[in-house]
């Protein structure tokens, strides 16, 4: 079974969301194998969005991301496959979380997944924009907390991390004796992601002085380090 012309791109007229240059997916009936995008916003995927055949977004001016679904009945191991020779060549392409790891679509024409229902993430965009999406989850380089010392003028820290897959991000902060004082469960995204924490506790009290651990864990990844509140 063969599923050809799905087409993603940027056109100049193109506006955010759905519009006359994206076209539905249509439903896939008896033995089939299917391919179809979700258009990811500018700040993340739209796991949620409706299945399109053809999507159009405006000209990138740092990085855009698609979510890729494919699906096959019988499930089966599905060869997908593309032409990037239209990506002007300021921009890369690389599709994430494909079985043999990140693949650059200028350098590959295909990639086998091993079984359908997988959905790796399409990114491109600006080369200076991509770290946090090539980097792997929780990079030292793309992961920190800031301001630290902190927090900032509106009392806050800002935990920034990266994921390579998006996946449920658990962050819990403790005090200087191991002592859990907050625990967050996370909508991670693809890229680039942000959380404000506003110096208090579980009980809603603003903790003091000193030095706190967090720990952010996902998909089977973790990482520890220390962030010093002072008031």
């Amino acid at each position: 079974e063969v599923d050809d012309f799905n087409y993603v791109g940027v056109a100049p007229d193109a506006k955010e969301g759905l519009d006359g240059y994206d076209a539905f997916k249509a439903p896939a009936i008896g033995q089939f194998v299917q391919i179809g995008f979700r258009e990811g916003t500018v700040a993340g995927n739209n796991s949620a969005g409706p299945i399109l055949a053809a999507s159009m977004v405006p000209p990138v001016e740092t990085v855009r991301t698609w979510i890729v679904a494919v699906n096959s009945n019988p499930p089966a191991d599905v060869t997908l496959s593309w032409d990037a020779r239209g990506i002007p060549g300021e921009y890369a392409a690389y599709l994430i979380g494909a079985p043999g790891g990140t693949v650059d679509l200028r350098t590959s024409s295909s990639v086998d997944l091993h079984s359908a229902g997988t959905s790796p993430q399409l990114v491109v965009g600006l080369p200076q924009f991509l770290g946090a999406f090539l980097a792997p989850t929780f990079s030292k380089e793309q992961t920190f907390a800031y301001p630290n010392p902190g927090p900032d003028a509106t009392g806050n820290i800002t935990f920034k991390f990266n994921l390579n897959s998006a996946d449920p991000v658990s962050l819990k902060i403790f005090d200087a004796g191991g002592k859990l004082i907050r625990d967050f469960k996370l909508t991670g995204t693809i890229g680039s992601n942000t959380y404000a924490w506003d110096g208090t506790n579980k009980f809603g009290q603003k903790v003091g002085s000193g030095v706190y651990i967090y720990k952010l864990e996902s998909g089977g990844t973790k990482l520890i380090d220390k962030v010093a509140i002072v008031r």
